[in-house]
């Protein structure tokens, strides 16, 4: 909710690589270090800090050697950027001709840009909980189509894999009680809550079915930990395609999942 403008780097006390801030802050190209109790204890307003995002080091109050290097590191990986920038669209190819296909992992609607901008085959995950994250109550299955259908057509032709909510562990929705537990990376999270929360997970797959009408389109359902998981989305699936089949004017298929 934060306004991107100004804001340079991120310094956190909690977290790691995977936190879904931090997975955030690099769609946004934000400088971020982790885990860093200390800073408290040292820095205070005013202070001139240095948050290299690469070595995950960051300098408080810099001396000018220090301040001299870092900005030479800057410049000469804006002109790496620039350089390789110009060849990204190009295709991926081993210097034997063998062709790869390149996948793009995107939060936001906006990261689609980034996709096409450095040449990315295919958008190898949509991490749908985040419209959900930003809002005070469950978006619409209508609100969601809207979303997902510009994301498959901004895609370009590109195969779009949609994972469904994943919630829980770090990432808490503040509408939905949660329960305390011990290790909630572990526990009602996840497509555990999607097959508990069954109506809001219908209402997701008819938005991701309906968007597939203008694109290829995947399914990929989050931290599946038994086959009878597997078996309950495929029911639920098919009675959804039968459902929208019926009402709409065009055929539905079961997509590819993962």
């Amino acid at each position: 909710k934060m306004n991107k403008k100004g804001l340079q780097a991120l310094v956190l006390i909690h977290g790691g690589q995977t936190t879904h801030s931090v997975i955030l802050a690099k769609a946004f190209k934000i400088p971020t270090v982790t885990r860093t109790k200390e800073l408290l204890d040292i820095a205070k307003n005013g202070d001139f800090i240095i948050v290299d995002g690469n070595s995950g080091i960051v300098f408080v109050n810099p001396s000018k050697e220090i301040y001299n290097e870092y900005e030479r590191l800057q410049k000469e990986q804006k002109s790496l950027e620039d350089k390789l920038l110009s060849s990204a669209a190009l295709p991926a190819k081993t210097r034997d001709e063998e062709r790869l296909n390149i996948g793009a992992n995107i939060a936001l609607l906006s990261d689609l840009e980034l996709v096409v901008t450095y040449g990315a085959d295919f958008v190898g995950l949509y991490r749908s909980e985040f419209p959900f994250l930003a809002r005070n109550s469950f978006p619409s299955e209508e609100e969601q189509f809207k979303l997902y259908t510009s994301i498959v057509e901004q895609a370009k032709n590109r195969p779009v894999n949609i994972r469904t909510l994943d919630v829980g562990g770090d990432k808490f929705l503040p509408y939905l009680d949660a329960p305390q537990e011990d290790n909630p990376a572990l526990g009602w999270r996840s497509i555990r809550i999607s097959l508990e929360l069954e109506t809001i997970f219908r209402e997701q797959l008819r938005a991701i079915l309906r968007a597939s009408k203008y694109g290829e389109v995947r399914i990929l359902f989050p931290m599946i930990t038994a086959v009878s998981e597997i078996h309950s989305i495929r029911n639920i699936l098919k009675e959804e395609i039968k459902y929208l089949s019926k009402s709409g004017d065009t055929p539905y298929s079961l997509p590819a999942l993962g």
